[in-house]
């Protein structure tokens, strides 16, 4: 029963690695101290790793926003947003 329990054990750590290879991957960035310190300091990251993701996921944020503006006035509705909210039947 133990061999059977740490034979588990491993397969479950080697998903786990697969899994994570499939969804992260590293890279090599040469990045100036005090920009990166600054960064940390400013998005309040416990790690360099998370002060970056942190910083990555703004800027797809605020360039998503970004396109979303830039849509402004371009789009026409046949109905009011009055009209679109009371007869959307999801909503009641």
């Amino acid at each position: 029963m133990k061999d059977t329990i740490n034979i588990y054990k491993i397969f479950m750590l080697i998903h786990a690695i697969n899994l994570w290879r499939e969804y992260m991957s590293r890279t090599t960035i040469t990045l100036p101290n005090s920009l990166l310190d600054e960064l940390m300091s400013e998005v309040e990251a416990k790690s360099k790793t998370e002060a970056v993701v942190k910083a990555i996921k703004d800027e797809i944020r605020m360039k998503k926003m970004e396109k979303i503006k830039a849509m402004a006035g371009k789009m026409e509705f046949t109905k009011s947003a009055d009209k679109l909210r009371h007869e959307d039947e999801r909503l009641r």
